[in-house]
């Protein structure tokens, strides 16, 4: 069996890493964390650059890859679309809506039966979630403001 060659511990299957089994440089996995960590703090530029290098390659290839796989399999993601756009329907029971669609307008829904069309920028001027109730006091309050003032 070989032993580290900085702190002289027998290396075995627990204290040796799998990267250091494919390349083996006999150091344990103790003293090359810590030499890691030794040379990230002494080169941090280095290290910023090789981890951003890393991890921007890598977010670029999932973005080609999913582009990609939306291309090949373009039906089935207008499918998924499709019962995307059902299942949101069928999330609030709407029963009374207090007025006409207009143009430009999004429907809000101030309970989950009740709703109003109002302006496309009244209605995204306040981030709202209804099952949640954030921010709905401030939302429902202006959509009040603008039914009562036009």
């Amino acid at each position: 069996m070989s032993t580290c060659i900085v702190c002289g511990i027998e290396l075995t299957n627990d204290n040796w890493s799998e990267a250091q089994r494919r390349w083996p440089k006999h150091i344990c996995k103790s003293c090359d964390v810590k030499r890691t960590q030794k040379w990230r703090k002494e080169h941090p530029k280095e290290y910023r650059a090789s981890y951003h290098k890393t991890h921007l390659t890598h977010r670029k290839y999932m973005r080609d890859y999913m582009r990609q796989y939306r291309r090949d399999h373009l039906e089935r993601m207008r499918e998924l679309g499709r019962l995307e756009r059902n299942r949101r329907a069928r999330d609030l029971p709407t029963d009374t809506i207090l007025n006409e669609h207009f143009k430009g307008a999004h429907l809000h829904h101030m309970t989950p039966s009740v709703a109003i069309y109002i302006p496309k920028d009244l209605h995204r001027s306040v981030f709202h979630v209804l099952k949640t109730g954030e921010g709905m006091r401030e939302i429902n309050a202006k959509v009040m403001e603008w039914v009562t003032n036009p």
